[in-house]
């Protein structure tokens, strides 16, 4: 079967799997049964855009490597913090009802959750391996939905979540005596926030702390709390979402453009190349396959 070889201005040599992947493209046209195939181009934009798109692609793996890493360092740290908490109990728990739910033990799971979509993002990105790449990158989604759900409740049963919290402190101010882990937790909350009680200073029912101001008029420590949340959550909140949309909008790219290349295929029906090629041909695939090595 002759089969006359074109030769093309911007082609570069194939790779192994874009080779394969248009070989299999043109076998799978030839084997449909057609008697005319015009293969209009086979094109690399190598020559053309190629140097861009690879210099674009190399920045944009590196761009997400620095920054899974710089989160991966991020939660390293946070991890440390919440192991040093864990062991020194400084900060006790202050929730009757969650017990469990203690300042080191929120680090730990933080730390730990940051430090493994850090670690997917890293390697995926510089392995260019699509596996760690789509694990990243559903984590990524799933930590964004839980943030706007989070901030959804947050907004939607705010005076229960502050009924329920006032009241649960108010039960650690009962076991501030006999509990060692809750007094040490009120003095360091106390002592850095420079509040007393939850609400006031009447809390303690004029039994006060030496961690308490002597100002009688000290604000509550639930609602300074509560203020530098609210002060500081929108901030937080805008520089995690951003950072990680800048993220997930990298992977896209860096998943639609694999390898920087552009493969054009245009197949029209137009010259003959081999009027005996029809749906009851008989010829091998080894001739195909032969015919698509000239491509």
């Amino acid at each position: 079967m002759a089969v006359e070889s074109r030769k093309y201005s911007n082609s570069t040599t194939l790779t192994g799997k874009s080779e394969g992947r248009v070989k299999a493209t043109a076998v799978d046209a030839l084997l449909t049964g057609h008697n005319y195939l015009h293969v209009v181009s086979f094109k690399f934009k190598y020559q053309d855009h190629s140097s861009m798109s690879m210099s674009s692609l190399k920045v944009l793996k590196y761009v997400v490597f620095f920054f899974n890493l710089l989160f991966w360092v991020c939660g390293c740290t946070i991890l440390g913090f919440g192991i040093y908490f864990l062991i020194k109990n400084s900060f006790g728990s202050l929730f009757y009802s969650l017990p469990s739910l203690t300042l080191g033990n929120v680090v730990i799971i933080v730390g730990s959750i940051i430090m493994v979509i850090a670690f997917l993002g890293c390697m995926g990105s510089i392995k260019e391996n699509k596996c760690l790449l789509m694990s990243f990158f559903i984590l990524l989604l799933f930590i964004l939905l839980m943030e706007v759900i989070m901030a959804i409740l947050l907004f939607a049963y705010e005076q229960k979540i502050d009924h329920y919290v006032a009241n649960d402190l108010s039960q650690s101010i009962q076991r501030y005596k006999s509990d060692n882990n809750t007094k040490m937790a009120w003095d360091e909350i106390q002592q850095h926030l420079e509040c007393c009680g939850v609400n006031s200073t009447s809390d303690w029912k004029g039994h006060l702390p030496e961690s308490c101001p002597k100002d009688p008029k000290t604000q509550g420590c639930y609602a300074k709390a509560k203020l530098w949340f609210q002060s500081n959550f929108l901030y937080i909140g805008i520089l995690i979402i951003s950072v990680c949309v800048i993220q997930v909008r990298t992977i896209s790219r860096l998943s639609v453009n694999e390898y920087s290349c552009i493969i054009l295929i245009s197949i029209s029906w137009a010259t003959p190349i081999s009027p005996g090629l029809g749906s009851g041909d008989t010829q091998s695939k080894s001739q195909i396959f032969s015919l698509t090595s000239h491509i």
